[in-house]
C-alpha cells in the first residue's frame, strides 16, 4: 500500500513539476530576439516578460541563456500551445542585460518592475508605443515615464527628464550607462537608489526637490551640488549606509568623516539624510620603496588623521587596507589628500612614524 502511495505523490509531484514548466516558454520577437514569457494569467491570456535564471540580489543568473541583445522589439501578443496571450508587464525581463541597445515598448504592457532593466549599461534608447494608456516616452527622452503621475520609472544612458516629470521613481537608472544629466525644477521627489551604480560625475539638484531617498547615489562616483547649498557632497568620498529603529525598520543614513556630522545637518543637505560620524581606525600602507625606502605601514589612522611620511614629491600607490582598494596619489609640498574609505582624510603630511 505504500509503495503504492508512494508511486502516487511521485507522479502527482512530476505533473506539478511540469505545469510550473509550462508556466514559462520562449519566443522570437519581431526583432529577431529570443525572449522569455511566463503566464500569469490562463483565464485572461496574459504573460509577462521575464527571464528563465533566477534573479539575485549582487548578479543575474541567466543560467546559461542566451541574453536579449541589440534593438529589441517587444511585441503586444504571442501564441503559445495554440493560445494568443497578451503582453501586460515586465518581470526581470532585461535585467542584467548589457548587451541591449535600444527598446520597444508595447501599447499592451501597463505594469514593470523596477528590477527590469538594471545594469542594462548599453542602452541607449527606448521608445513606447504612443498607445500607451500606462506610460509614454514624451519628447523622445528614452525613458518609460508614468504617464498619469508624471514619474520617470526608468530611464537609459541618454535619457533626458522632461520639465514635466514631478518625481524620478526607485532604481529609476540603477546600474545604467549614464553619465550626465539635468533634473529640471519640475522635479520635486528623488526616490532611493534612484542613481545606483551610474558612472555619473556631477549631478546638480535642484531647490524644487523636496524630498530624496538617502541612498539615492550609493555606490555611485558623483559630486552632487544642491541649489542654494556652498556644501557639496562628494559621493565617491562618502558613504550611505543603513541603521535599524527599536522597530527593526531600516532607514538611510550617510557616513561622514570625524567632526562633519554638524556640518552636513545645518547645511541644505541637513532636510534629506540623516549623518553619521564615522571614527574607526584601521590600517593604511604606502608602498613605494625607491623614494620612501622601506614600506611604511601607518596603524590605527583614522578619518581627519594629520598622518606624517618622509617620501619625496611624486605620484604614489596607497593600499588601505579596510577599503581592499589602491589608488595613485600625487604628493606636493610634502603633503598630500588621502582618499580613504570614500572619504577624505583631509592634508597629510609625510613621516617614518607608524
Amino acid at each position: 500500500m505504500k509503495r503504492i502511495a508512494y508511486f502516487a505523490v511521485l507522479m502527482l509531484l512530476s505533473g506539478f513539476a511540469s505545469l510550473l514548466q509550462a508556466q514559462v516558454f520562449s519566443d522570437i520577437a519581431p526583432s529577431g530576439q529570443t525572449l522569455y514569457y511566463k503566464i500569469t494569467d490562463k483565464t485572461k491570456q496574459q504573460v509577462a516578460l521575464t527571464f528563465p535564471g533566477h534573479y539575485g540580489l549582487y548578479r543575474d543568473y541567466w543560467d546559461g541563456y542566451t541574453k536579449p541583445a541589440g534593438r529589441v522589439v517587444v511585441p503586444s501578443t504571442v501564441t503559445h500551445d495554440g493560445v494568443t496571450y497578451t503582453v501586460v508587464s515586465f518581470r526581470e525581463a532585461f535585467h542584467g542585460c548589457d548587451g541591449l541597445t535600444s527598446l520597444f515598448v508595447p501599447k499592451t504592457v501597463t505594469d514593470i518592475s523596477v528590477t527590469s532593466f538594471e545594469y542594462c549599461r548599453n542602452l541607449a534608447e527606448i521608445s513606447v508605443h504612443p498607445d500607451n494608456p500606462v506610460f509614454d516616452s514624451r519628447g523622445n527622452c528614452n525613458a518609460i515615464i508614468n504617464t498619469k503621475e508624471n514619474e520617470l520609472v526608468y530611464g537609459c544612458k541618454n535619457a533626458t527628464i522632461p520639465n514635466s516629470v514631478t518625481s524620478i521613481a526607485w532604481y529609476a537608472f540603477r546600474g545604467s550607462g549614464l553619465t550626465s544629466i539635468t533634473i529640471p525644477s519640475s522635479v520635486k521627489y528623488i526616490s532611493g537608489q534612484a542613481f545606483y551604480g551610474c558612472p555619473l560625475t556631477e549631478l546638480f539638484i535642484p531647490a524644487t526637490v523636496e524630498d530624496m531617498g538617502a541612498d539615492a547615489f550609493m555606490d555611485d562616483h558623483v559630486t552632487a551640488t544642491l541649489a542654494n547649498c556652498p556644501l557639496k557632497l562628494e559621493v565617491n568620498k562618502y558613504h550611505f549606509d543603513y541603521e535599524y529603529d527599536e522597530d527593526g525598520y531600516d532607514y538611510g543614513v550617510c557616513v561622514v568623516p570625524c567632526g562633519w556630522k554638524k556640518t552636513y545637518e545645518n547645511s541644505g543637505w541637513g532636510k534629506f539624510f540623516l549623518f553619521r560620524e564615522n571614527c574607526e581606525l584601521h590600517d593604511i600602507n604606502i608602498e613605494d620603496e625607491a623614494n620612501c625606502g622601506l614600506k611604511t605601514s601607518l596603524k590605527k589612522a583614522k578619518f581627519g588623521d594629520m598622518v606624517q611620511l618622509t617620501c619625496t614629491p611624486g605620484d604614489y600607490d596607497i593600499f588601505i587596507l579596510w577599503g581592499d582598494s589602491k589608488t595613485t596619489i600625487k604628493v606636493e609640498n610634502n603633503s598630500f589628500m588621502m582618499p580613504y574609505h570614500e572619504v577624505t582624510v583631509k592634508s597629510v603630511r609625510k613621516s617614518n612614524a607608524e
